[in-house]
């Protein structure tokens, strides 16, 4: 049995409203209504007071192969990994700024622009990937965000690439 099935059969059993439920574990009733519908999966503190509320053991909840397990895994990992990930992230904005400053410098605008871009580009491509491993969002097909992302990327990049030389342009 899923953990969205454990907390509504577990939370009618006892007679509980999703308000009533909330307000015992201190989380919104919407939380709750998103718990038993399974859009998302509670945290492990409130796993906890979920299983004290009820009388289960946590074995009982968190079985051994349950989303939640794999999620609360997932969600440790990448939260570790966000430490990896600030140390580029400054890298990549100080480099934006220079390009910036060379940019605004440059009377060659067409490569100066295309470094810029490329600067932003790479500045925000591990946001976003960070952002697709950690969001709970589920999709039909495995690859169907990365194909979003790569449209995205690209309408970003020649919008940006058009934002620049027209800044440039209008500045000199």
């Amino acid at each position: 049995m899923e953990i969205n099935q454990i907390i509504k059969s577990q939370r009618t059993e006892h007679k509980l409203t999703q308000e009533q439920l909330a307000e015992k574990i201190f989380v919104s009733k919407k939380t709750i209504s998103n718990w038993e519908t399974g859009k998302t999966t509670p945290d492990l503190d409130s796993v906890i007071r979920l299983a004290r509320l009820f009388h289960l053991s946590l074995d009982t909840i968190l079985l051994e192969e349950s989303i939640i397990v794999k999620d609360i895994r997932r969600k440790t990992v990448f939260s570790k990994s966000l430490v990896l990930f600030i140390v580029p992230f400054l890298a990549n904005l100080f480099l934006l700024f220079q390009q910036f400053l060379l940019l605004h410098q440059s009377k060659n605008t067409f490569p100066s622009v295309f470094l810029f871009s490329c600067c932003l580009f790479a500045n925000l491509l591990p946001l976003t990937y960070y952002y697709l491993k950690t969001s709970e969002k589920k999709y039909k097909y495995k690859y169907q965000p990365y194909i979003y992302l790569a449209i995205g990327w690209i309408v970003l990049f020649i919008l940006v690439e058009i934002i620049v030389v027209l800044l440039i342009s209008f500045l000199r």
